[in-house]
This record gives structure tokens, C-alpha cells and sequence, in this order.
């Protein structure tokens, strides 16, 4: 199975989106922080990172620029989601 980081810092929203990518096939790491996302990225090259751009500390996009800077996450798709105004 494909495996997924889900960053996103609402529960509720990791939750029901969790979910519902686990029940399309998905396995989904849930994490709550861009350096959490770095680190777990970094140890387990997912294939896929769904990041919410409002993050505390780090926000999404910082995240995914640090992500790019790691040669081995290069082919990984990064997709940035937002459930607000940005």
C-alpha cells in the first residue's frame, strides 16, 4: 500500500481525512507539525505528503521547502491543502 504523511494540526480534520484515505487504500501517518514531517519524511521516504499550509511553528509551505532540500525526497509528491483562508 502507498504510504501517506498527513500534516495537519486539526484533529478533527486529520481525523475524517485519515479515514477516508485509509479506507481508498492508503496507509496514513498522521502528524501534527512541519518538523515532525521532516523527520518522519526524512526516516521513511513516503510516497506522498499531504501538508496544510497553516501550521504552527514551521508552516506548510517552509515545510516543504525544507523537504525539497533532501535529495532522497525529491520524487515524492508534496500536495499543500488549506481549509481556510491563507
Amino acid at each position: 500500500m502507498p504510504v501517506l504523511l498527513h500534516v495537519d494540526d486539526n484533529a478533527s480534520i486529520r481525523y475524517a481525512r485519515s479515514r477516508t484515505l485509509s479506507s481508498a487504500g492508503y496507509t496514513v501517518i498522521d502528524l501534527e507539525t512541519g518538523e515532525e514531517a521532516l523527520d518522519v519524511a526524512t526516516a521513511s521516504a513516503p510516497d506522498g505528503i499531504l501538508l496544510d499550509v497553516r501550521l504552527p511553528g514551521m508552516d506548510g509551505f517552509a515545510t516543504a521547502r525544507a523537504l525539497r532540500q533532501n535529495p532522497r525526497l525529491l520524487d515524492v509528491a508534496i500536495v499543500l491543502i488549506t481549509s481556510g483562508a491563507v
